[in-house]
């Protein structure tokens, strides 16, 4: 039969409706097995007692997939949320994030993936039951309406609940053409309470380091303190209780124990010598000095429109800024963490992790088992930020696992291990240049970025293990001649996003970028590279608009003419940040506009110095993210971008001495103090976009804002994150 959405129907043998429908593709017929295993991306289920259960194929780290994907259900399946039961997905290809070609939690991404197909599923099933129900009263199904979990005879005004039509519906052939709901929504656009809210509160929702298991051992892991750097000679403590064991693996010396303070313990007593490799002598002042050098050199050119050098070279005004932004760490909630048991023939994973694709993968590269003998059993995170779609941490637990076949094995990491082996945010320097013609006219710009490109260093990892026809060895090759293809590939994605293409509207413009590693682990870090780009160009367009004699608000706005969204939340963040209005003495305004991950913020800061010291007021954000689906989760990303925002942008530093991460904890890598937080002020743009992300999006304006602020109180233009006056 054909069929314009592939959705696979069928009756469990419980008395279930199962309807299968693929998030991040919905024409993919999937199969369904007596034993009620399903291979499926995301599915449905209508139990006897009309609850649901869905399948959610992203992790729940704090950003609300847990409510969201569910309330996107019940909206066209016609229930409660609160009927809908959530549970993690297992891996499997179908499960992949359609935008990022993985099973990934990632890019702010989760409901824009979801958005469409798993509406369909739910209106699909409501049309099913609506069906069935027509045949059993012998009325004409357009009689027949669904309303909280039954289906209403409109004729007589009897009812039915779902489950009481669900062997009749599991006969009916699959609706052809679906017509989904248009605002305004019965259950999207409303802040009902988190469906994970009472899990978390009554300790059932289970985290990383929840998780216990029988006979489980708990393991520290010695690292060199370069990264890259081996095990020369181990001098074992004299005498260690039986129950704790020393083993050496790939990535340094794993000290297991019956809890983690004596692990940690033991840890401590051992003495290492290290082979520190080749980072042994590099400095942040090093990195600097070769940022210098390359960011006034000539790079590849990755987007350009109009004729740049040629307009500069003839605009009367011209201005040249160089800035730059420093490593920086993740700093999750959750330290890294993860248990694994490995037998002669199968691996069990329990994993906070972004992946769980790739942590199958690497348990698969590391066990050399078939990837159906691995099982990754997701856990909720306490934080990913981006940090847990490395698997660095699922690698140790399972090289150890390997050494103690049949005991679960749980890898802990301590605040130390996280801030100094993290994989961060990319260092990275920029060099501007503008031109203003004798009208007063922005008519050139040039942006040269200089830094390392995450994809070089980890494309190897996240690309290379999916070739599964390949030989290992073949796999290894793949890898190293995609890393070198990659090291002379002019254009990083994540470097330059943000930057390219120019999101103002100028006439002669181009990005060009260099490529700089120096070899200390890089990865995402919440917005990626907008993170860093924004504060670059939003700080640049204020500079402009001084040269211009003109207000940066006017600015922006002639800039973005023509962008209905960019100009309405500038307009708005304008109002609320009280922009050219009366403030409190010593307090002062700056803006900052970003679009990143299909959604528009704006945010007005208001600052105060005192003594060298910067003081956040207030903060005032606006965004448009499209459909709003939990309005109450969008007011949180927002708020909690901004503290994240704020943490890096006012103290966040990783620097390097001899090689080793000299930061440790939060005393020398701090985040904001509750005493340092802002009031925050969040209005939500109602727009029929689509939806975009919002876990992300609310991060890149937020340094250039504090600096543009700055500027108006001090005169001092800051041009390096940490924003410092000393």
């Amino acid at each position: 039969m054909k069929r314009r959405h592939f959705l696979k129907l069928s009756l469990l043998s419980c008395g279930s409706l199962a309807l299968g429908c693929s998030a991040g593709n919905p024409h993919v017929l999937f199969q369904q097995q007596q034993d009620q295993t399903f291979t499926v991306n995301a599915w449905i289920r209508i139990h006897p007692d009309n609850s649901v259960t869905l399948v959610v194929d992203r992790v729940e780290m704090g950003q609300g997939v847990m409510t969201a994907l569910p309330m996107l259900l019940a909206e066209e399946l016609e229930v409660d949320p609160t009927q809908v039961r959530t549970v993690f997905a297992p891996v499997d290809a179908v499960y992949q994030n359609a935008r990022l070609g993985s099973q990934l939690t990632g890019q702010s991404s989760s409901v824009r993936a979801a958005w469409q197909p798993l509406r369909e599923a739910g209106a699909s099933a409501r049309i099913l039951l609506c069906q069935a129900a027509a045949i059993q009263w012998q009325v004409d199904v357009d009689r027949c309406l669904a309303q909280q979990g039954f289906v209403v005879n409109q004729i007589h005004g009897d009812k039915l609940p779902y489950a009481a039509l669900l062997t009749l519906a599991s006969t009916l052939p699959l609706p052809e053409n679906i017509r989904l709901k248009s605002a305004p929504f019965n259950t999207l656009g409303r802040s009902i309470p988190r469906l994970d809210v009472q899990a978390k509160v009554d300790g059932s929702a289970i985290f990383g380091l929840d998780n216990v298991l029988p006979k489980m051992q708990i393991a520290v892991v010695v690292r060199c303190p370069v990264r890259g750097g081996t095990v020369r000679t181990l001098d074992k403590p004299a005498e260690m209780p039986n129950s704790q064991q020393i083993l050496q693996i790939p990535q340094g010396i794993a000290v297991l124990a019956k809890d983690y303070w004596h692990a940690r313990q033991a840890a401590n007593q051992l003495q290492v010598a290290w082979d520190e490799g080749p980072l042994a002598t590099l400095s942040s002042d090093d990195i600097t000095q070769q940022q210098q050098t390359l960011v006034r050199q000539t790079g590849d050119e990755v987007w350009s429109v109009g004729e740049v050098e040629a307009a500069l070279a003839s605009a009367p005004t011209q201005l040249e800024a160089e800035y730059a932004v420093p490593y920086l760490a993740h700093a999750t909630m959750e330290p890294m963490n993860c248990t694994a048991l490995v037998t002669d023939d199968h691996c069990e994973l329990w994993a906070p992790t972004q992946s769980p694709e790739l942590a199958q993968q690497v348990a698969a590269q590391i066990t050399g088992f078939d990837k159906a003998n691995i099982h990754v059993h997701t856990l909720f995170l306490g934080g990913g930020f981006g940090r847990r779609i490395i698997q660095d941490y699922v690698a140790e637990a399972v090289e150890i696992a390997m050494r103690q076949l049949n005991i679960p094995i749980k890898v802990v990491w301590s605040r130390e291990d996280d801030i100094q082996n993290d994989h961060y945010r990319p260092a990275t320097r920029h060099r501007l240049r503008a031109g203003i013609d004798a009208q007063g006219t922005l008519v050139a710009w040039s942006h040269h970025i200089v830094g390392p490109g995450i994809l070089v260093q980890l494309a190897p990892d996240l690309l290379a293990p999916k070739l599964d026809w390949m030989p290992n060895f073949l796999n290894a090759w793949s890898g190293s001649v995609l890393s070198y293809a990659l090291k002379n590939w002019t254009e990083d994605p994540y470097s330059i996003e943000g930057a390219a293409p120019l999101q103002y509207g100028v006439r002669h413009a181009n990005v060009t970028y260099t490529h700089h590693d120096v070899g200390l682990p890089v990865g995402f870090w919440r917005s990626v590279g907008h993170s860093y780009n924004a504060f670059v160009v939003e700080s640049f367009i204020d500079e402009i608009a001084l040269a211009m004699a003109q207000n940066a608000y006017t600015l922006r706005r002639t800039l973005r003419n023509g962008d209905l969204r960019a100009l309405t939340v500038l307009d708005e963040a304008a109002a609320l940040g009280r922009w050219g209005q009366p403030l409190a003495p010593g307090h002062f305004l700056g803006m900052a506009q970003h679009e990143a991950f299909g959604s528009y913020v704006a945010q007005v800061a208001e600052v105060s110095v005192q003594q060298g010291r910067i003081q956040v007021h207030r903060v005032a954000c606006v965004v448009d993210c499209g459909i709003v689906i939990h309005p109450d989760t969008v007011k949180a990303q927002m708020e909690g971008s901004i503290v994240f925002g704020l943490s890096a942008a006012l103290k966040g530093n990783i620097t390097l001495r001899n090689g080793k991460v000299e930061q440790s904890n939060f005393h020398d890598y701090p985040i904001l103090r509750m005493s340092e937080m802002p009031e925050i002020e969040v209005l939500i743009i109602h727009s029929q976009s689509s939806p975009g992300g919002v876990g992300e999006p609310g991060v890149p304006p937020i340094a250039p804002a504090v600096a543009n602020a700055v500027f108006a109180a001090t005169g001092k233009r800051l041009r390096t994150l940490p924003l410092t006056l000393s």
